[in-house]
């Protein structure tokens, strides 16, 4: 053989090597690209469904295993932090039903020896002050808690329309 067949077919198995590679890295950036589009769907997929799914990816790549890794840490850490969230909300509605018990009970107790004190006696304006104020004090606790039931979510609302009426300015 001549060295310019040689020379040639060197050159083709250069450029067919060359071509070999070059399609590796293109197949292999192809695949990470597709890997990451699918945890990133993943992703916005458990977001939206407020799940408390894993993500999962099948690779010999120590980068994307790593990456998944990482991102699993941070859903179990969403996670326990959502029941943490649900515990304490819990937690806080016992406290305020023990609270408005507390409260309520002795105001309770008073304003009845206040009315059999009153029934005895009509006449005195003292009493009649104090059970006006006890009453104030009941009425605003009542509030409160009706206002702490509506921002936890406790309390039905009953939604109605209200029809506009018509001004008429003469």
């Amino acid at each position: 053989m001549s060295d310019q067949i040689i020379l040639f077919l060197l050159l083709i198995v250069i450029a067919v090597l060359a071509f070999v590679v070059l399609y590796q890295r293109f197949a292999f950036r192809r695949g990470i690209r597709i890997q990451l589009i699918q945890i990133s769907r993943k992703l916005e997929d458990i977001a939206e469904s407020d799940s408390d799914e894993k993500v999962m990816v099948f690779t010999d790549e120590p980068a994307l295993m790593e990456l998944a890794g990482e991102i699993n840490r941070l859903l179990l850490d969403r996670q326990r932090i959502k029941a943490e969230f649900k515990r304490g909300e819990i937690a806080s509605k016992k406290m305020l039903a023990n609270i408005s018990h507390d409260i309520k009970t002795p105001l309770t107790v008073i304003l009845g020896y206040l009315e059999i004190m009153r029934l005895a006696d009509t006449d005195d304006e003292m009493l009649k002050k104090v059970e006006s104020k006890a009453k104030q004090v009941v009425d605003l606790i009542n509030q409160f808690f009706t206002l702490a039931k509506l921002e936890a979510g406790d309390a039905n609302i009953t939604l109605y329309r209200v029809q506009k009426q018509h001004l008429r300015s003469d």
